[in-house]
C-alpha cells in the first residue's frame, strides 16, 4: 500500500513570487503614471500661466509704443507749431520795421508838415512793439524817455560810434543801415524776438533825451 503525502491547499490570500512581483509592477506603473500626470498637469498650468503673462507684456509693450508714438507725435506737432509761431513772428517783426522805415521816410521827405506829424504819431506807435535793441535810434529820437530802454540806448550808443556823433545827430543813412540790419537777422534766423520791452525809464535814457532838442513843429 502506496501513501501519497499531499499538501495542504494555500491560504486564500496567499500569493506567488510572480503575483507579488505583477502587483509592484503595477503599482509602481501607477505611480509613474500619476506622477506624469501631475507633470502634465503642472506643465500645463505653468505654461497658461506663461502665456497670460507673455500676453500681458505683449500688451503693455503695445501700450508703451502707443504711447512714445503719440508723444512723439504731439512733440512733432508742437515743434512745428513753435516754428510756424516763430516764422509768423518774424514776419510781423519784419513788417513793422517797414513801416517804420516808411514813417521815418516820410519824415525825412516832408519835414513841417502834417505828413510829417501823421508819421511821428505811426512811429511812436510802431516802436514800442519793437524788441529793444531793434531800430534803437529811431526810439531814441522819437520816443519818450519813459519808453526808452537800457538796451535800446545801449545799441543806439554802439550804432552812434561808427559816424563819431551824438545820437541825436545820428543821419538818415545810419538809421536806414540798422532797420536794414535788423530785417537780416530776422530773415536769417538769428533776430531778436522778445515781445517785452523795458518801460521803466533808466537814467541814461533820461539823460539822453534831456540833451535832445524836440522835433520841429509842424507849420499847420
Amino acid at each position: 500500500m502506496t501513501v501519497t503525502a499531499t499538501p495542504p491547499p494555500a491560504p486564500p490570500d496567499s500569493s506567488t513570487l510572480t503575483d507579488q512581483l505583477q502587483g509592484r509592477g503595477t503599482l509602481a506603473a501607477a505611480i509613474v503614471a500619476a506622477w506624469d500626470l501631475f507633470i502634465t498637469i503642472k506643465t500645463a498650468r505653468r505654461d497658461r500661466e506663461d502665456g497670460a503673462n507673455q500676453r500681458e507684456q505683449d500688451r503693455k509693450d503695445a501700450d508703451r509704443r502707443l504711447a512714445e508714438e503719440r508723444e512723439a507725435a504731439s512733440a512733432n506737432l508742437e515743434r512745428q507749431l513753435e516754428e510756424q509761431r516763430e516764422r509768423d513772428r518774424r514776419e510781423f517783426l519784419i513788417e513793422q520795421l517797414q513801416r517804420v522805415g516808411d514813417a521815418y521816410g516820410d519824415i525825412e521827405a516832408h519835414p513841417n508838415t502834417p505828413q510829417a506829424s501823421a508819421a511821428r504819431e505811426r512811429l511812436r506807435a510802431t516802436l514800442p512793439v519793437l524788441p529793444p535793441r531793434y531800430a534803437s535810434l529811431l526810439k531814441m529820437k522819437y520816443l519818450p524817455p519813459q519808453r526808452q530802454s537800457e538796451e535800446a540806448y545801449t545799441e543806439a550808443r554802439r550804432r552812434a560810434e561808427v559816424p563819431g556823433v551824438p545820437i541825436a545827430d545820428v543821419k538818415a543813412p545810419h538809421i536806414y543801415k540798422e532797420l536794414a540790419d535788423n530785417i537780416e537777422e530776422l530773415l536769417t534766423g538769428k533776430g531778436q524776438l522778445m515781445d517785452d520791452l523795458p518801460l521803466a525809464p533808466t537814467a541814461s535814457a533820461r539823460s539822453l533825451r534831456s540833451q535832445q532838442a524836440p522835433p520841429p513843429a509842424c507849420a499847420w
